[in-house]
């Protein structure tokens, strides 16, 4: 029996790995049907028409994820546009750089022997770097199809579900085996996406306010934009807080001529995601999705490895379900409580 465990989660890795680009629009699409079914519902209980609400708040949900982009595309591209104006700086501040490790290597080629790669070789590893940082942030859409089939499907699969509710309620109950405790389950994955997606919602504005009026005082360009995406990123465990200073400092160096403000953002991020993290998240959002600390870690691991940076967004509440999956079935409770908090 365990053996055959064993090779059904070997089996269901393997699908997911695989599957991606019908287990990601898959996920993500039930993910939004439960965030826009209570709308739904409560517009049908005022009399408006099901079908006419649900694409009215499908539609306004693409809106925004396109807006969202655009901001996001912008980011970059005024970044892009500002490095030929801060050349200069950029090569004053590589010459220091490059000065300073030659002393070092010099002061340490007694004891190392210098082993300086060919310049074609730096290239290919260089080319080779930037290669696996976009393998990794589109690991799991591996073509320009496979995106425009995700973007699709989402709202799509949202749609259909929000659609037929009741049907889907009265039918996978019957699909799924007995073993499990299908009321508690479906009400236990319901609340905890709402609580999840909800919480850090709040929490992401919170923080995109509170860091995008730091960047507005200190002066820095872009600073509504970078502030919503630093704010948000600074959500994902663990990672957040590199993730979130990365484009801020960036526009810190080329932008100011001493090293203040890059001080004061990098203290300002750290110490606002520790305190939100280790006081607000554990009250707003860990009360619904209750996973303790080594799930929460091994989760991010796994579905990172498997769906690169997406995984690393979804890795709290697909780990989450996973638990409340184990929680109701009569012969995993046991391993449910092991990842729960």
């Amino acid at each position: 029996m365990a053996s055959f465990r064993i090779l059904a989660i070997i089996a269901s890795a393997c699908a997911l790995y695989f599957g991606s680009p019908i287990f990601i629009p898959l996920f993500l699409g039930y993910f939004l049907f439960v965030l826009l079914d209570p709308l739904v519902t409560i517009a049908a209980r005022r009399g408006v028409n099901r079908t006419l609400t649900s694409v009215i708040l499908v539609s306004a949900s693409m809106v925004v994820f396109v807006l969202a982009t655009w901001t996001l595309y912008g980011i970059f591209s005024n970044l892009v546009k500002e490095i030929p104006v801060y050349s200069a700086r950029i090569e004053s501040m590589v010459k220091t750089v490059e000065t300073k490790t030659h002393a070092w290597e010099q002061s340490t080629s007694q004891i190392v022997p210098e082993t300086k790669p060919p310049d074609d070789v730096q290239k290919v590893q260089v080319v080779q770097g930037h290669s696996v940082l976009a393998s990794f942030a589109f690991r799991g859409i591996n073509t320009l199809f496979e995106a425009i089939l995700t973007a699709a499907y989402i709202p799509l699969l949202a749609f259909f579900l929000l659609l037929n509710k009741e049907k889907f309620q009265l039918l996978i109950p019957k699909a799924i085996s007995s073993s499990f405790n299908m009321k508690k389950l479906n009400s236990d994955i319901v609340k905890m996406i709402r609580g999840f997606f909800i919480g850090n919602l709040i929490i992401g504005f919170g923080m995109s306010l509170l860091l995008g009026t730091l960047y507005c005082i200190l002066g820095l360009n872009n600073w509504l934009a970078l502030g919503l995406m630093t704010g948000f990123l600074n959500l994902i465990p663990y990672l957040g807080v590199l993730a979130s200073l990365v484009l801020p400092s960036i526009g810190a160096l080329l932008q100011f001529n001493t090293f203040t403000p890059l001080l004061i953002i990098t203290i300002s991020v750290v110490v606002l995601h520790f305190v939100v993290a280790d006081f607000v998240i554990p009250k707003v959002v860990g009360s619904h999705v209750a996973l303790n600390a080594i799930a929460a870690t091994v989760g991010l691991l796994f579905w990172g490895w498997l769906w690169g940076a997406l995984g690393l967004l979804l890795a709290v509440p697909l780990t989450a379900i996973l638990k409340i999956a184990m929680e109701n079935h009569k012969d995993w409770v046991a391993v449910g409580e092991l990842l729960s908090e």
